[in-house]
């Protein structure tokens, strides 16, 4: 709320709430120039999305829309910190790499998928937390007590209900995602302290429904991915 309402590169989405009754709220974030040709824009997303079109003549300076979706899982805290960084570096970053991700990206920022899961993640951290420090991850302090913050209200773990969409969480997601026609989404995950970080391509059994066009995409992804971590140092596995 406060980046929506300092810049005008920053547009606020409410698209739904929780069981709980808390808000959805998805960020677009972008240059000025394409906040004012939104309708335009996503007309041509859909066009490029809808198989019965032919679209030889889309004109090529669309921007590309991203979708960043953080703590699907409410105890991986981490993403909701991380989206509101990479929130806040693209609205106000000044220097060239920067100012070429606006121009160059429509970028749509969900920072808490499971604000309901993620509350009680934290109180339940916050009523085990002691006067000193303790480094044992697997303590209860650090591990929480059951039902955790995984799931949503109902206990439903809304990684699994993307594709039925039974939870008011990801049916408001989905209609979102229907409606801008992102070409790239990111749901950003957390791993523990003890664990490498996870990314594709995932191993069978696959969905069969997957296209050999996907399967190729994740090679591409994972290959940029291992390149990445690669330079850091960090270990990772598929």
């Amino acid at each position: 709320e406060a980046l929506a309402d300092a810049c005008p590169r920053v547009r606020l989405i409410r698209n739904g709430r929780t069981h709980e009754g808390r808000p959805l709220v998805t960020a677009l974030v972008t240059a000025e120039e394409h906040m004012e040709r939104l309708g335009e824009i996503l007309q041509a997303y859909a066009r490029l999305a809808d198989p019965r079109v032919d679209h030889p003549t889309e004109p090529g300076d669309l921007p590309v829309c991203i979708w960043i979706g953080a703590c699907v899982h409410g105890d991986e805290v981490s993403g909701t910190e991380a989206a509101l960084e990479v929130a806040y570096h693209l609205a106000a970053g000044t220097d060239e790499e920067t100012r070429e991700l606006r121009e160059r990206l429509l970028v749509l920022i969900e920072p808490v998928m499971n604000p309901d899961g993620r509350d009680r993640a934290i109180g339940s951290w916050q009523s085990l937390a002691g006067a000193v420090p303790d480094a044992d991850d697997q303590s209860l302090r650090h591990r929480g007590y059951w039902s955790g913050g995984r799931t949503n209200h109902y206990f439903f773990d809304l990684n699994r209900d993307c594709f039925l969409a039974t939870q008011p969480e990801f049916a408001a997601r989905l209609q979102l995602i229907t409606s801008w026609n992102p070409q790239v989404l990111i749901d950003a995950h957390e791993m523990g302290a003890q664990a490498t970080f996870l990314f594709s391509p995932p191993r069978e059994p696959n969905n069969p429904l997957v296209t050999d066009l996907q399967r190729r995409w994740w090679a591409v992804f994972a290959a940029d991915h291992a390149a990445a971590f690669d330079r850091e140092g960090w270990p990772y596995y598929t």
